[in-house]
């Protein structure tokens, strides 16, 4: 009984905090990517894809957990659960590529793979990105992320050791690596790197994976 009592406290305090008609510029990550609040449509706006979804359906995901971030999501962590991995059925192999290098400041883009290839494929295989750098992202500072449309949209994420809870791209046939899908990087913000230096990450394909690039970025404070 004193459950039932503290869930229906928890979801009146759900419900007042979502019924203001602005959510002052808060995002709420959820299983389903991270929403921002839209006062002009009065939903919640799905800022990866732009899924829109109204008030009472995101207080039903409200059991399943979610966390708020003040400001661009670009700033810190999802704090979400991980996604269950695809399973992996494609074995097809994309062709190694050559090594990319990176020169990155504090206020630039940069775009990996260098080379544009497009690889004859039977089937959709996943890719993803290993970080192989001691320390890994706190250290090297680095805001990765990807794009599957040519950079109509980009997805943040972040590259993590081998081995590690990874992120997996898909990489449909008749795409190409290098342009239709490609990674850009830049720095969390603008302020100086604290540790500037060469940093090594690699491109994998999650069927066995074989490396398909290298890449080496370097931060500077310039």
């Amino acid at each position: 009984m004193g459950v039932g009592k503290s869930m229906k406290i928890f979801m009146e305090g759900v419900q007042n905090s979502m019924n203001s008609t602005s959510t002052g510029g808060k995002i709420l990550n959820t299983p389903m990517g991270p929403f921002a609040w839209n006062d002009n449509l009065q939903m919640w706006v799905n800022v990866n894809n732009g899924f829109s979804m109204p008030n009472i359906s995101m207080q039903d995901m409200m059991a399943i957990g979610y966390d708020t971030l003040d400001g661009d999501i670009l700033s810190g962590g999802s704090g979400l659960e991980p996604e269950p991995e695809p399973i992996i059925t494609c074995n097809a192999v994309i062709s190694g590529i050559a090594p990319t290098s990176i020169g990155l400041n504090q206020v630039g883009n940069g775009f990996f793979p260098g080379s544009v290839t497009t690889p004859t494929l039977a089937c959709a295989p996943y890719i993803y990105v290993t970080d192989n750098n001691a320390g890994g992202a706190a250290v090297h500072q680095i805001q990765f992320q990807y794009t599957i449309n040519s950079g109509t949209v980009y997805t943040s994420f972040t590259p993590v050791a081998e081995g590690g809870s990874r992120t997996l791209i898909p990489f449909n046939p008749g795409n190409q690596l290098g342009l239709t899908v490609r990674f850009r990087v830049n720095k969390k913000t603008s302020a100086n790197w604290i540790t500037p230096g060469s940093y090594g990450f690699t491109i994998k394909n999650a069927y066995n994976g074989s490396t398909i690039g290298a890449v080496t970025i370097t931060t500077v404070n310039a």
